[in-house]
């Protein structure tokens, strides 16, 4: 891969790397706001399984953008190292159609597959 094609790559994680950062201020907000209501109201109060109902979806949201960030940070890392479009499994380079499609892939699509099966 040329150097030109890796810092197009790194330009394009390190948006993603803020984009997520955001989204996590902004979960973490969300998730505050939800305590500080429930906080308010009685627990016989009908907004209670509301509000509880969107704080377990908040809490996913932040578990599945904790994720992403580390697989973000991770495909950074190797970018550094050198190591960047190469799968960390087999060491075989991973096709420039799915890095386009996910700049933070790591392993190969059938790699992936068989881990996701497992």
């Amino acid at each position: 891969m040329t150097d030109e094609k890796l810092q197009e790559f790194k330009a394009i994680l390190l948006k993603e790397k803020a984009h997520i950062l955001k989204e996590l201020e902004k979960n973490s907000q969300e998730v505050s706001e939800n305590v500080l209501d429930q906080s308010q109201e009685g627990p016989l109060d009908p907004e209670v399984a509301s509000d509880l109902f969107e704080q377990e979806r908040n809490l996913v949201e932040r578990d599945y953008l904790q994720y992403e960030l580390r697989e973000v940070e991770r495909a950074l890392q190797l970018l550094e190292e050198g190591k960047y479009g190469y799968s960390v499994v087999s060491g075989k380079p991973i096709p420039l159609e799915r890095l386009q499609a996910l700049p933070w892939a790591t392993r190969l699509v059938e790699e992936e597959e068989l881990i996701n099966r497992v």
